[in-house]
């Protein structure tokens, strides 16, 4: 019962999290020692700090020639954003869809990361774990998990356009195994 209102809090978090919710989240831990979040104060309730949007402006165009640096294929399909639909899609064989799969997990882990620190942290302050603990016990955050009553709850950040392309790849390799590439 405690994991099942553990991973509900954490979800309810990470919801918040991602739909871009502004308002200000409280939490208390109740008899049992399980942490519960609100959206209003209550007695005992800490105010919980959500890390700020991650929206910045691009940078001004460089006005000196930049040295040019060849990006793999997963490399230039994920700088273009290319999701694969309505557009042409260029050739992409197993090794490639490989590359992409370890680039959508290499830009999933880059925006897990601060959010499972802040997991930690909390952890750490508010449960008043040992670090030790909170690290092993927040290992696999934002990752895919078991539900309570069967299926999975999945993982984060997956609609990146580059997983989006992976995640389609993925799939059309496993429907056609002989086939070499897909274009």
């Amino acid at each position: 019962m405690k994991a099942i209102s553990l991973f509900s809090s954490i979800i309810l978090l990470s919801l918040l999290l991602e739909t871009g919710v502004m308002a200000q989240i409280y939490e208390t831990v109740d008899d049992q020692g399980n942490p519960v979040f609100s959206d209003t104060p209550s007695l005992g309730s800490e105010k919980v700090d959500l890390p700020a949007a991650n929206i910045a402006d691009a940078p001004p165009p460089s006005q000196s020639p930049a040295e040019v640096v060849p990006m793999s294929q997963p490399e230039q399909r994920a700088q273009k954003g290319e999701t694969g639909k309505n557009q042409v899609a260029e050739e992409l064989t197993r090794s490639g869809a490989l590359e992409l799969m370890e680039e959508c997990q290499k830009q999933r882990e880059e925006n897990i990361a601060p959010l499972r620190e802040q997991a930690i942290e909390n952890c750490v302050t508010n449960r008043r774990r040992d670090r030790a603990h909170c690290e092993s016990f927040n290992r696999t955050f934002g990752n895919a998990r078991p539900r309570a009553g069967g299926g999975m709850i999945r993982g984060m950040f997956w609609e990146l356009p580059v997983c989006k392309e992976a995640v389609s790849a993925e799939k059309y390799f496993r429907m056609n195994p002989s086939s070499g590439s897909r274009n």
